[in-house]
């Protein structure tokens, strides 16, 4: 039998389950506003949000600088963060992918916030983003990987 692990919010590890966890309370899906869907491009990697991951949406969340939007520009499903201001941008966590300004746009669309994002296999995640970046900036391959997944490998 195994032992299942987990960190706490003071980053000490303890063995044992985490008590009185629900999952649906946890990513807060269990809202009718709430819907998921699986992550398909690569977009957001520097956002730490990969191929393949669930992202937990609510369409009744109030919209606030810096949020991750799940939105329709010109026809196409993505998902960006949100610079608001007086133009509002969307910024994509890939530099390959060009800022849209709102405004700019023929039509627009916003379908939510995201809420919660749900990884499978994270070491899988990790590896496949560390040969990207290793390919096209060797020098900062790993800087925007978030620390909770760093964490998460030694598992």
């Amino acid at each position: 039998m195994s032992k299942k692990l987990f960190i706490d919010e003071s980053d000490k590890i303890h063995e044992g389950c985490i008590k009185g966890q629900n999952l649906n309370a946890y990513l807060a899906s269990s809202r009718p506003s709430s819907y998921m869907f699986k992550m398909s491009s690569d977009s957001m990697i520097e956002e730490g949000i990969f191929k393949g991951d669930v992202i937990v949406c609510s369409r009744d969340t109030v919209v606030k600088d810096g949020d991750l939007l799940v939105v329709s520009v010109n026809g196409k499903f993505m998902l960006r963060k949100l610079k608001d201001g007086e133009n509002p941008v969307l910024l994509s966590g890939n530099h390959k992918y060009p800022p849209i300004e709102v405004k700019k746009t023929k039509s627009f669309q916003l379908f939510g916030v995201v809420i919660s994002v749900i990884r499978k296999n994270v070491k899988a995640a990790f590896e496949e983003a560390k040969n990207k970046s290793a390919q096209k900036e060797p020098k900062d391959a790993l800087k925007n990987t978030p620390k909770s997944l760093d964490k998460s490998l030694y598992f």
